[in-house]
């Protein structure tokens, strides 16, 4: 019986355990501890970066620069769409491994829904067979 993902397709370019594969990649399984270190802890900071960027913290960092409050909005914005991006890969991910579709993270914009997905995702053990969405992580 073959899996989606299962094939092995891609995995010259970036390991199932890499930190591209967590934050970038499409589809795929990631276990709890890699769903901790690779997906929640770097994306703490890279969630601050477009609200960093946007924000008066972000005028004084560049002082000379003469950047307009639409320039930084615009770049703000581009930065906020690969953030939302990479978050949803490391839940949909997770859920994956959970044996659940990636449709439950539209509880990430849900106020408390996304506290409740987050400690689900970062506390329910995953299936230890393969699935639908491939092996299950090392």
């Amino acid at each position: 019986m073959s899996y989606p993902g299962c094939s092995g397709q891609g995995s010259e370019v970036m390991h199932r355990g890499s930190l591209g594969f967590v934050l970038l990649k499409l589809g795929g399984r990631i276990n709890r501890r890699q769903f901790c270190l690779k997906g929640v802890l770097p994306l703490i900071p890279v969630n601050l970066f477009p609200f960093i960027f946007y924000s008066e913290v972000g005028a004084l960092l560049h002082p000379m620069s003469r950047t307009t409050d639409f320039t930084r909005l615009g770049v703000a914005a581009y930065l906020l769409v690969a953030v939302v991006y990479m978050t949803v890969e490391v839940f949909s991910k997770r859920l994956h491994d959970m044996g659940g579709g990636a449709w439950w993270c539209l509880l990430l914009l849900v106020p408390f829904g996304n506290l409740v997905l987050l400690l689900a995702a970062g506390l329910a053990q995953g299936e230890s067979e393969p699935n639908a969405h491939g092996l299950a992580p090392e």
